[in-house]
């Protein structure tokens, strides 16, 4: 009985080793059958030398020499785009070796094991291989319905089912994709995954990277397990001069084409742990060292800017993250919903922060300018704490500092620039400024809190040219599209516009903002130049201290204190010392301004209108308060051996509705060694029309002086008091003689008997001021007509309106010429006008 089984175990021995044996000889034939009718359905073919072997002794596959080849694929011609070339050995995949192991009998307990699974020399390009899977035929919609029926029906069985693979091994392998026209290469040294598990309950595997993108080097080391939703992932990250140059196209897209380049070396690397429990995730994040370096960006335009940068740089930075809740609640939307998991996380973070060398130019290829915007040697942050907790943000930075700042620097000679630059001056930039330190930083989503901000050697320059333009501006900023001298903005009168109402929001997210104190800790220096003007002005400007402190948004009725000295040349000297509400809803400004020794004659060029002064200097004490738009406070002006750059007689002719010179008021007021002390009061609206500045010093001199020459002037015409009215405009800053109007009676149109005396101080002017000429304009209203004010004029009342203001002009001058033979020439009619006016009355005005 025994010779009976050891027979049938010997026969059953034999076919097994027969059957595998067979199996193993005839595989790559069974494999090169099925898998070439397979290929050729899809428009590929292997290659003749290609080898599939299946081995059923130990359940393994080996590859060797596969490569998968496109048959007939066309291509177009770069010369001749219609034209097509057919390529018949078009490589698709190849794989030199690949081995795959395998335990079939394990099956039975519901475990799919791969027990290795090594591929070494895998070269294929990806972007092709996907768009030929594309381009093939899809599947019949039975097909579909039967696959998706089969997969639901296994979805239970397979849901049941642990994987597990001891070793994939990936080596040697180049992948080839193109990303938005760019070709990309991806080399694989090594890619080891170990220990891979998944199940249902479970998942683990440890992971070794190496690869080069694009010849730039990345490692990754790393490890996880998790069992229930819980467990731990660990891994180090290293990331080495990644070139954003081989990025350009898909950079460019993302960016909307703005920029034309974009080009720098991106590093990093860092080490991270997470820790999964059944209440919570943690993680930290250590080492955390980027690297971005020789950063350019060039953007697209007629203007072309570029930005270059040295490099920028966080090291040693360190984060930690907790969110109280388990990886089992945060897939589960019912339990958790993103806001929750934002409102519950809490981070923290300590980086270290440094840039260096920053240069942004500007390039102006129609002028061929090429101008620094801005240069920043170093930018460091040497730590930055940040706090996320609770929905609530918090960033804090014991110090900010930035050296050697330099703001519109020309590089290159402007081409469109036909003047020669009048002085060095010219040459220096808008701005340069040696070192800005930040002290102690707060930075939340409501406020912000500083304790310092310090200045420190501050060089400034303007160069102004004779049209106008500004030197270190003038490649930077495009032309200023500003109306001809002959363009008129119509606007409406008094009467008819309304007030605008401006609505004001409460604000619900406030921000605030709080300065302890902003400090100059060394000189300022602004050189000026100008010629605009003649003659031209150069002077060296310089605060030899400053600060303000403090600045609290959040108490708007605080004060800020300004402190600042300074030279406005070589010997004359300046203080101020102020006190204003820089949050206030109404203005406040409490200020004291001392000047000694200041040099008159330097300033010439922008006064001669008012004043020609050839010598003299001033010293002045002024004290002033503007609180909610008023300004009160008192100037006293000592000007000391004042000359006038020419002299000017006072000519009697040309008083009558004419400004009068300050250089003549000026000239009654010296002593007898040519000085001048006065006692201004600075008051009036900083909203009025009429208020205003064109030099502080210049505005308290005229001032002044049209205030003690009124005097004369009053005098001077007593005999025509009637009719001429001596006033301060603009403030009190402008001294000028005018007509008073002659109002006219209601809907007639001959001269009123109240007149008389009117008349003849006239005509006596007239014939005492043989040279002046008069312009007459007669004003109708609505009540000459009796309509009333709401009433809209029609065109026939219009032009009845208009022919009685011109019968009242011509009556007038008939009058002045018939009864006191007044030249006809020196009497001109304006057009007729009318004044719609509520208060309005009929009258005829008279300007020189």
């Amino acid at each position: 009985m025994s010779n009976i089984y050891t027979r049938i175990i010997k026969v059953i021995l034999i076919c097994y080793l027969l059957l595998n044996g067979a199996i193993w000889a005839f595989s790559p034939l069974i494999v090169d059958k099925y898998l070439t009718d397979f290929l050729a359905n899809k428009n590929l073919q292997l290659n003749e030398t290609s080898s599939v072997r299946y081995n059923p002794f130990i359940s393994q596959i080996y590859i060797t020499d596969l490569q998968v080849l496109v048959l007939n694929t066309q291509e177009s011609n770069e010369t001749d785009p219609k034209a097509k070339v057919v390529n018949e050995d078009v490589e698709l995949i190849s794989i030199p070796t690949a081995t795959i192991e395998f335990s079939l009998f394990k099956l039975f307990a519901k475990r799919v094991v791969i027990e290795k699974f090594e591929i070494s020399g895998l070269k294929t390009d990806v972007s092709r291989t996907l768009a030929h899977i594309n381009a093939l035929p899809a599947q019949p919609d039975n097909i579909k319905s039967e696959a998706a029926k089969s997969e639901q029906s296994n979805h239970d069985w397979l849901s049941s089912l642990s994987f597990e693979m001891p070793l994939f091994s990936f080596s040697n392998a180049t992948l080839l994709f193109d990303l938005e026209g760019q070709e990309q290469v991806v080399e694989f040294s090594q890619l080891t995954l170990s220990d891979l598990l998944v199940s249902q309950h479970k998942q683990s595997a440890d992971i070794d990277i190496s690869l080069l993108f694009n010849q730039a080097l990345i490692e990754l080391d790393a490890s996880f397990g998790l069992g229930k939703g819980v467990g731990e992932l660990q891994y180090d990250l290293d990331i080495q001069e990644v070139s954003l140059g081989t990025l350009n196209s898909l950079l460019m897209k993302s960016t909307g084409n703005a920029f034309r380049n974009i080009d720098g070396l991106v590093s990093l690397n860092l080490k991270q742990e997470v820790a999964f429990s059944k209440t919570e995730i943690s993680s930290q994040i250590q080492d955390i060292n980027f690297l971005l370096a020789n950063l350019v960006v060039e953007q697209n335009g007629q203007q072309n800017v570029r930005l270059n940068l040295a490099d920028l740089g966080i090291k040693e930075g360190v984060v930690e993250i907790l969110l109280p809740h388990s990886v089992e609640s945060i897939l589960n939307p019912e339990h958790v919903s993103t806001m929750n998991v934002m409102q519950d996380l809490t981070l923290r973070s300590n980086l270290n922060f440094q840039q260096n060398d920053l240069l942004v130019t500007l390039a102006d290829n129609d002028r061929g300018a090429v101008n620094e915007l801005l240069k920043l040697t170093k930018l460091d942050i040497p730590d930055i704490d940040i706090l996320l907790e609770g929905g609530e943000s918090l960033i804090q930075a014991s110090l900010l500092e930035l050296n050697n700042i330099t703001l519109v620097n020309s590089l290159d000679d402007v081409a469109s620039q036909k003047e020669p630059q009048p002085t060095q001056q010219a040459e220096l930039p808008l701005l340069e400024l040696e070192k800005l330190t930040v002290a102690d930083i707060q930075l939340t989503k409501d406020s912000l809190h500083i304790a310092n901000i310090d200045f420190a050697k501050i060089k400034a320059a303007i160069t102004k040219l004779k049209d106008g333009q500004i030197v270190q501006l003038n490649s930077v900023l495009p032309p200023a599209n500003t109306p001809t001298n002959g363009t008129q903005v119509p606007s409406e009168s008094n009467s008819d516009k309304k007030p605008e109402v401006v609505e004001q929001k409460v604000n619900e997210n406030k921000f605030d903002i709080y300065i302890g104190k902003i400090s100059l800790e060394d000189s300022l220096h602004f050189a000026i130049s100008d010629t605009s003007v003649s003659p031209s002005y150069e002077n060296i400007i310089q605060v030899t201290s400053f600060s303000v402190e403090p600045i609290d948004s959040s108490m708007p009725n605080d004060m800020s204190k300004i402190r600042m000295t300074g030279d406005l040349d070589q010997y004359s000297k300046f203080t101020l010392d102020a006190e204003i509400k820089p949050f206030s809803s109404k203005k406040y400004i409490k200020a004291d301004i001392n000047v000694t020794e200041f040099d008159l004659s330097t300033i010439t060029a922008y006064i001669k209108e008012i004043m020609a002064i050839e010598s003299g200097q001033l010293n002045t004490v002024t004290n002033f308060i503007i609180d909610d738009d008023i300004i009160k406070g008192n100037a006293k002006l000592n000007i000391a051996r004042v000359e006038l750059a020419e002299a000017v007689e006072y000519d009697e002719s040309n008083t009558v509705d004419t400004f009068i010179p300050v250089n003549v008021a000026l000239s009654m007021l010296k002593d007898g060694k040519g000085n001048i002390e006065l006692n201004v009061p600075v008051e009036g609206s900083l909203d009025s029309p009429d208020f205003r500045l064109s030099g502080f010093m210049a505005l308290l001199i005229q001032r002044a002086t049209m205030s003690a020459t009124k005097k004369y002037l009053m005098n001077a015409f007593v005999p025509y008091a009637n009719i001429i009215q001596i006033g301060m405009q603009a403030g009190e800053f402008i001294l000028k003689v005018r007509f008073q109007d002659l109002i006219l009676e209601t809907g007639e149109d001959e001269l009123p008997k109240s007149a008389d005396v009117f008349l003849n101080q006239f005509s006596a002017l007239m014939l005492d001021k043989k040279s002046t000429q008069i312009t007459v304009c007669a004003f109708a209203t609505k009540t000459d007509i009796d309509v009333q004010n709401s009433e809209k004029l029609t065109s026939n009342q219009l032009d009845k309106l208009n022919k009685l203001s011109l019968k009242r002009m011509k009556n007038f001058k008939d009058y002045m010429i018939e009864n006191h033979e007044i030249d006809s020439a020196r009497l001109l009619l304006c057009a007729p006008k009318i004044d719609t006016a509520v208060d309005a009355k009929p009258r005829l005005t008279f300007t020189n």
